[in-house]
């Protein structure tokens, strides 16, 4: 599962701001998706909310990254997008909550 993790405005020591980057940026996106779903969604069980977050991402089909390399940018390689993760995509707070209603009448 992908994240925004780059030029994120976070909040730093002593009141300031700063464009932060990395999974330290990422997994809080997941982490508060999963919350939102789980404060709306109470008798969701985890594993619920674990695939209608992992089952509702935004999907790139087709499209080429690149994998960097370790310490050495030339050798960096091209792949598909849906290669680098299980979900295929980055997550989509508003499809995932959308999902979640609709699991939670079910």
């Amino acid at each position: 599962l992908f994240a925004p993790g780059v030029d994120i405005y976070s909040t730093m020591p002593d009141n300031e701001y700063k464009f932060q980057e990395g999974t330290s940026m990422a997994s809080p996106v997941v982490a508060g998706t999963a919350a939102l779903i789980m404060a709306y969604y109470p008798d969701l069980s985890t594993k619920q909310i674990r695939h209608i977050i992992l089952q509702n991402t935004t999907k790139y089909p087709d499209q080429q990254v690149t994998v960097p390399s370790e310490g050495n940018p030339e050798e960096a390689e091209q792949t598909e997008f849906a290669e680098l993760s299980v979900s295929d995509g980055v997550v989509n707070v508003y499809n995932a909550l959308q999902a979640a209603e609709r699991m939670s009448k079910k």
